[in-house]
């Protein structure tokens, strides 16, 4: 089965991206299903992205949050079954088109600095924690922007 990646278009999509980051983002830490909106959602120049498969899944996201003459890369996640198979680069790569050459940055998990770190982010300064969330890192995408 092959996947494309795009911004959301639907509710149908929309909704398809909130159920994917409950259950890959916020299920697995016991937290309520209405965790996965985030602040800034709805703001008119934030980004979302869906990697939808041909069937119509939706298989990964994340989201574009402008801040300042930077984008905030948010809300990341591949489903379990999809891991490894191009997905969560395939996102990132959408990410660095809308980003037309603004910086781009993120809090990671550090689970995910791995990930980050092999497409081309860098950490910068100490971990912090999100409480309910856990250890994070503040990555930059080393290739876009100042």
């Amino acid at each position: 089965m092959s996947f494309s990646v795009r911004t959301v278009q639907s509710s149908a999509d929309r909704d398809g991206q909130l159920e994917l980051r409950y259950r890959v983002l916020r299920e697995p830490l016991g937290l309520p299903r209405s965790a996965s909106a985030f602040a800034g959602d709805d703001a008119p120049e934030t980004t979302h992205l869906i990697a939808v498969t041909d069937v119509g899944d939706v298989i990964g996201c994340a989201t574009l949050l402008k801040d300042g003459d930077a984008l905030q890369l948010r809300g990341m996640a591949v489903d379990d079954g999809w891991h490894g198979k191009g997905v969560g680069r395939a996102i990132l790569d959408a990410a660095y088109a809308q980003a037309q050459g603004r910086a781009l940055w993120c809090n990671a998990r550090l689970t995910a600095e791995p990930f980050y770190s092999k497409c081309g982010w860098e950490s910068e300064g100490d971990g912090f924690d999100v409480p309910g969330v856990g250890p994070h890192v503040v990555m930059r995408w080393a290739g876009g922007g100042k």
